[in-house]
């Protein structure tokens, strides 16, 4: 599998992710003026939190380039994009080239790491992440399909514990 894709899977940034989209947070996501700019207040304090060791540092830079990207992307013409848009553009532009600066390390994804940190996650979270990304899977992704087998197993403990 690829390092840089695998590493998009991190329980913790899922969440955040999903949270970030009009259907999971009542400010309108991305799509509108507050929105948009609140979710780049917290995807820049996501990025640059203090403190962070360098492996770190380069994988938020990484996954928060990536979230952006999309994000521009699905602006499918000007009357869709909110007026802060360009602040996403920005940035996406600035976390471009801290990426650059700080290029993904070459390792193992710790895929026993995300699996304790589902098991520790609130089921209504990994709820969401797992409808969010349920949908995503119309093309096969070795590690899209691991990290759902993660959340799958999370959840049936969680919800076998309520019983």
């Amino acid at each position: 599998m690829d390092f840089a894709r695998e590493c998009l899977y991190d329980v913790r940034w899922q969440i955040l992710r999903v949270n970030l989209l009009a259907e999971n947070n009542d400010y309108g996501g991305w799509w509108s003026d507050f929105g948009a700019e609140r979710n780049c207040d917290i995807v820049l304090n996501y990025a640059f939190e203090p403190g962070l060791q360098p492996k770190e540092q380069a994988l938020r830079f990484w996954r928060c380039l990536n979230l952006l990207n999309a994000v521009l992307l699905s602006y499918s013409d000007l009357a869709d994009k909110p007026a802060t848009w360009r602040g996403v553009q920005q940035l996406r532009e600035l976390l471009s080239q801290k990426h650059q600066d700080h290029p993904l390390p070459t390792a193992l994804w710790n895929w026993g790491e995300q699996a304790q940190v589902a098991e520790a996650a609130r089921l209504r979270e990994l709820n969401m992440v797992h409808k969010d990304l349920q949908s995503r899977t119309l093309k096969y992704r070795p590690e899209l399909i691991r990290f759902l087998t993660i959340i799958e197993a999370a959840i049936r403990t969680k919800e076998s514990s309520k019983l």
